[in-house]
């Protein structure tokens, strides 16, 4: 009897332990499209009771949230600028005393149509482009021995190459069980830049923008050539998302 109720008292002193634990949490504000830090962004935490706690990001992004008790809760972001969407995401503790996450944001439709209108205006729009992809269209304005499409520095394996290693699996899409591929269009312009940057079949909201970001990351390329003159062309590229 004795020994049941030691058992009982040190069972209600672990679960009160537990119970008592605590943990800071740091979270790091950035902008997808270019790693900026984002600063006067107000971070909520809440779970399905309500809000816990909230605060505003500093100078460098960051929040930090001292003595959380909660294991499981969203954490939800309310942007300040008008080109940058809001997010909620869903958090789960480890056993770490101290824990980090980086959030991305992504943009809103008025980035992406700004972003195409300075394209417009630099490059120009995207009538009269080559596309290699429709062969009949291509024999009629460039002969098959002095043209070509544009290509990524020496090799289609150089091309994967630096997707893979630029590629940012986005964390709501491992969360969300996300996978497949986007399959992006672009137009290779005449001094071999990326522009008019596209979605033509996606996935998610998320990996459909990380594909874009890579391509739109992407150095120079070596531009078509119609008839031994550098021309702006489509290219079409398939992104494969897969978790490991």
């Amino acid at each position: 009897m004795r020994t049941l109720f030691l058992v009982f008292l040190l069972t209600n002193f672990i679960s009160l332990t537990q119970a008592g634990k605590t943990y800071d949490l740091k979270i790091v504000l950035q902008f997808i499209e270019n790693k900026e830090k984002l600063n006067g962004c107000e971070v909520t935490i809440s779970d399905d009771k309500g809000q816990l706690t909230s605060q505003f990001s500093n100078e460098f992004g960051v929040v930090f949230f001292q003595g959380i008790k909660t294991d499981n809760f969203y954490i939800k972001v309310k942007s300040n600028n008008a080109l940058i969407n809001d997010l909620t995401s869903e958090f789960y503790a480890s056993k770490a005393k101290i824990q980090e996450r980086t959030i991305f944001l992504y943009p809103t439709p008025l980035f992406e149509q700004q972003l195409l209108e300075k394209e417009d205006a630099l490059y120009g729009t995207t009538e009269n482009i080559l596309d290699f992809s429709k062969k009949n269209d291509q024999s009629k304005k460039c002969d098959s021995t002095n043209s070509h499409n544009a290509s990524f520095k020496d090799s289609l394996k150089d091309l994967y190459r630096f997707i893979s290693r630029e590629v940012r699996y986005p964390q709501e899409s491992i969360e969300n069980g996300e996978q497949g591929k986007v399959y992006i269009s672009f137009i290779v312009e005449k001094n071999g830049a990326i522009s008019h940057v596209r979605v033509v079949k996606g996935v998610s909201q998320a990996i459909d923008y990380e594909a874009k970001r890579v391509v739109r990351s992407m150095p120079k390329w070596n531009p078509a050539t119609c008839n031994g003159e550098p021309e702006r062309a489509y290219y079409y590229l398939p992104i494969n998302f897969t978790m490991q």
